[in-house]
This record gives C-alpha cells, structure tokens and sequence, in this order.
C-alpha cells in the first residue's frame, strides 16, 4: 500500500488540471491561427506587414482590416478553444457546464448592472493615476501608438461600422471570456 502523499506517476492528472492544460495549449494555438487569418486578411486587402502592425491611415479599409483581424483572433484564441474543450469534456452536458439551460437570476443581473456602476468611477481613477505617470520616452511613443490605433478602431461613419464594432468589442469577447 503506498502512503498517500507520495504521488502515483501512473495516475492520470485530475480532469481540471488536464481541461486548464489544454485549454491553455488550445489558446496558444488558437492565437497563432488566428494572427495566421488576420494576416490572410490583411494581404487580401491589399495590405502590406507594415501597414497591418502600424496602420497609419484612418479610412474604413484599415478600419474594417483593423476590426476584421481583432475578430478573428479573439474568435481563435479564446472562444473557439474554449468551446471545444467544453463540448470534448462534457459532450452530453455542454448547455448545463455553461449555464446555458437557465435564465440568469434577477439578483445575478442586478448586481451586474450595479458593478458597472461602481467599478465605472474607479476605472477612470486608475486611468487618471495611469496618465499621471512620468514614463519613458518609449513607453511614450507606444501608448500614443496605442491610442492612435484604438481611435482607429473606434471612428464610426456608417451604422454598419457601429454593429460591426459592437460585434467585435461587445458579442465576442463577452462568449469569448
């Protein structure tokens, strides 16, 4: 009989241990899919690989590529691992593993909608905190990078660009997470 705190090398790792490992593998895999198609995008659109990591124009063809390429790559790094290894460990009872099979309680909904409105004010504080920083020159140039790129994404001129933006940074990232 052995003690029991000594491990067993034949025992299989318990199901949470080998769901987070491959679930992490399924991650890693998923985001070099998904920068492979957002690649594949970009060159069907004509783009270059300079223009596609710096985009330096704002009309709605780099906007499009822009939302287009967060699509899938959020779609291939989270959701779609995440599904898979749902419906491969749980076949039968993927609605009931994801709470799919009920309505939220109005409770759960309530303090949801309450969180926004707390978590809102102290999300600006640590943004102000986060601006008040003296950073680096390099840090500089890639936060101005990072803000040009999110406005980028966020100019709208047609209700279509609105309900792909809210596709983009709404629907999928909510499954995806």
């Amino acid at each position: 009989m052995e003690p029991l705190d000594q491990p067993n090398p034949t025992q299989s790792p318990p199901p949470f241990v080998s769901f987070m490992l491959y679930l992490i593998l399924g991650a890693l895999v998923g985001a070099l899919v998904g920068g492979g198609v957002a690649v594949g995008i970009g060159m069907a659109m004509g783009f270059d690989i300079s223009t596609m990591t710096s985009p330096g124009e704002n009309n709605l063809p780099v906007r499009t590529f822009l939302r287009l390429s967060n699509l899938f790559s959020h779609l291939f790094t989270f959701t779609v691992p995440a599904l898979l290894l749902v419906i491969l460990f749980y076949k039968r009872r993927t609605l009931s593993f994801l709470q799919l099979d009920k309505w939220p309680s109005g409770v759960f909904i309530a303090m949801g909608i309450l969180w926004v409105f707390v978590s809102f004010p102290f999300a600006q504080l640590l943004y102000w905190l986060n601006r008040q920083l003296p950073l680096p020159d390099s840090l500089l140039t890639m936060e101005e990078s990072a803000t040009r790129l999110l406005e980028t994404l966020m100019t709208m001129n047609s209700p279509w660009e609105l309900l792909l933006n809210i596709v983009v940074v709404g629907v999928v990232p909510a499954i995806g997470e």
